[in-house]
């Protein structure tokens, strides 16, 4: 199995018109249906432009709905996406692009001086064109037949120890990833996740968007963290689940608003460590621990606390 077809498979179980996708900034929502279809036209429309199996695609761009739309269908085109921070210096994007054999870029602003001429798109000009290509009665041929072993996504490291590398993971990889978390956090179709995490990082892009593609949910996505909106957004649509890096979570204490996210279910901190303190203030006014896990770029999420059971402050879990 493959991310694109575990997606339109997930959608099959979808029952009534709850949203797959929805925008935090205009409140734009996509229905299942309506995104497989939107994904299908974009995805053609970049087959138009000559992206498909063995195409190198940059995603130098910020988190937006338009922006997952994208993602999905250069994946569904078969191509390989290359995620690259669009904050980064040039000389980082540019080592990062001949790294990566990148032949197409998908990018908030194509003249920026980085892409060397690269053809590309913005994803709001990607998805602003689908309607024109979105095929009529039966699926598009060629789309979805990436094999298990095709690399899906190219992600890079920190540079902790020196330069960032690029990490290639397959689709059988980022998949069994999703599915580890679909069964750690009991994370189901009935899910609604807010994120407001970069699309750069294995965190934002392969944690929250694959995975809540994978399980068939609600995926609302914010353009930027500001706690007075990302709360308000979690209040909004009844989210269930939030991920965030302890940073976050801290600006969401000092603003006084964690009582308003005793809706979910599940508050998820990764990526840093959460100190003690910011723990019990978390468990104290979420009305539950927060759940600490691990990951690397290589493996994506390796070790998470518990669903049910006690959730241990300064330690990331159990093996996954």
């Amino acid at each position: 199995m493959v991310l694109t077809r575990q997606w339109v498979r997930a959608s099959a179980g979808v029952q009534g018109d709850r949203g797959a996708l929805i925008s935090a900034e205009n409140g734009r929502r996509w229905h299942w249906s309506q995104l497989l279809s939107v994904t299908e036209g974009a995805a053609c429309q970049l087959r138009s432009q000559g992206v498909g199996p063995g195409t190198a695609v940059a995603f130098s761009v910020l988190p937006s709905a338009e922006a997952v739309i994208a993602f999905m269908a250069a994946l569904r085109a078969g191509a390989t996406v290359v995620a690259i921070d669009p904050a980064a210096p040039s000389a980082v994007v540019k080592a990062a692009l001949r790294a990566a054999a990148v032949g197409f870029a998908v990018c908030e602003n194509l003249d920026g001086g980085n892409w060397g001429g690269l053809p590309g798109t913005s994803p709001a000009g990607l998805c602003a064109l689908t309607d024109r290509f979105r095929p009529a009665g039966r699926p598009a041929v060629g789309l979805d037949e990436s094999a298990p072993d095709d690399i899906a996504v190219v992600c890079f490291t920190s540079g902790t120890t020196g330069e960032p590398k690029a990490v290639p993971l397959t689709h059988a990889q980022v998949l069994t990833g999703c599915r580890s978390l679909l069964r750690a956090w009991e994370w189901t179709a009935d899910d609604v996740l807010v994120s407001a995490l970069p699309l750069s990082h294995v965190h934002g892009l392969l944690v929250a968007v694959a995975g809540s593609l994978t399980a068939g949910g609600t995926l609302v996505v914010r353009s930027r963290f500001d706690p007075e909106l990302v709360s308000a957004d979690i209040e909004r649509y009844g989210a269930s689940m939030f991920f965030a890096v302890p940073a976050m979570w801290w600006r969401l204490a000092e603003a006084g608003v964690l009582g308003r996210l005793r809706s979910l279910r599940l508050p998820v901190s990764g990526s840093a460590p959460l100190s003690p303190e910011l723990f019990g203030r978390l468990r104290d006014e979420l009305g539950q621990a927060p759940v600490e896990r691990y990951g690397m770029t290589e493996t994506m999420i390796l070790t998470s606390n518990p669903v049910r059971g006690p959730r241990k402050p300064g330690s990331v879990g159990h093996p996954l």
